[in-house]
């Protein structure tokens, strides 16, 4: 995989890799257990993919780097997560 290039991760937004281990087809985690995702799944529950990784360190614990361009639109949907995560706990 190479790092000097940006790859279209499963949530949409493209990410560049840091760890060379994984193949191109892994996106820019090891997103194996969240492949099939529907086409029309919204860029929001795709990102819960990511929030959880983000959460859990597991299965990704390398870091990615979003295109900058897309860095607030990725960031407010994952605050978003969060706050409705925590939301969910109190409940």
């Amino acid at each position: 995989m190479d790092k000097e290039r940006f790859y279209k991760c499963v949530c949409g937004g493209e990410v560049l890799v840091i760890d060379s281990t994984y193949t191109m087809e892994d996106g820019c985690v090891d997103f194996s257990m969240f492949r099939h995702f529907p086409r029309d799944t919204s860029i929001k529950e795709r990102l819960r993919c990511c929030w959880w990784i983000l959460k859990t360190g597991y299965p990704f614990t390398d870091a990615m780097i979003f295109r900058t361009s897309q860095l607030q639109d990725v960031g407010e949907h994952l605050i978003e997560l969060s706050r409705l995560d925590k939301q969910n706990k109190k409940e």
